[in-house]
């Protein structure tokens, strides 16, 4: 859940809470401030990732690489159309170059696992116990989402056959699979990209 979803979902318990006489004036005033200060503390790390992803691009494009990106989980990839080459991090940091011609296939995998919702039984313990249920499986939906959205890469190399570059978006996956067509499977020259 983003910081923004996050403090609007606050805020409604807050809201329906103190509506039903279940919570003060400055019981509610306190978890609204917490809230702020939890949604500054999510956007002032999000620009912590991107400031290492824009690193990443930067310092493989300066080493003629015309695609990059490193992703929030730390996979990375990048390609080299003049010198055919293609760049693979996994989360794990290990990396490596191929050739073209070493790169097999490649295939996107998108899921989104269903999100459970809170339905509040009634009093403040409840609704409580029924939230904090439902982060958890939320969580764990998403961590399973995580492992298996992304690219895979399937390579000649006996010790990692398989790379999985951590792509959670549907168009960042169809960005990058038209990109490794375009340049490794129909053999586009970097004067025609």
């Amino acid at each position: 859940m983003k910081g923004g979803a996050a403090i609007f979902t606050l805020v409604g318990v807050v809201l329906f809470l103190f509506a039903h006489g279940m919570l003060s004036v400055l019981g509610m005033l306190c978890i609204v401030v917490a809230a702020v200060m939890f949604a500054t503390t999510i956007s002032g790390g999000a620009s912590k990732l991107s400031k290492k992803q824009t690193q990443f691009a930067d310092e493989m494009q300066a080493q003629g690489y015309k695609y990059a990106l490193a992703t929030r989980e730390g996979s990375a990839i990048a390609v080299n159309p003049e010198q055919r080459l293609l760049f693979l991090r996994n989360d794990r940091m290990q990396s490596k170059q191929y050739p073209f011609d070493a790169v097999r296939t490649w295939r996107i995998h998108h899921q989104e696992t269903g999100k459970s919702h809170v339905v509040p039984g009634y009093g403040f313990h409840s609704t409580m116990n029924a939230m904090g249920t439902q982060r958890l499986m939320n969580k764990e939906s998403q961590r399973l989402d995580r492992s298996a959205n992304g690219l895979f890469i399937d390579v000649r190399d006996i010790n990692n056959p398989i790379w999985h570059i951590g792509l959670q978006s549907a168009e960042e996956q169809a960005r990058w699979h038209e990109i490794l067509t375009q340049y490794i499977q129909e053999g586009v020259g970097a004067a025609t990209a």
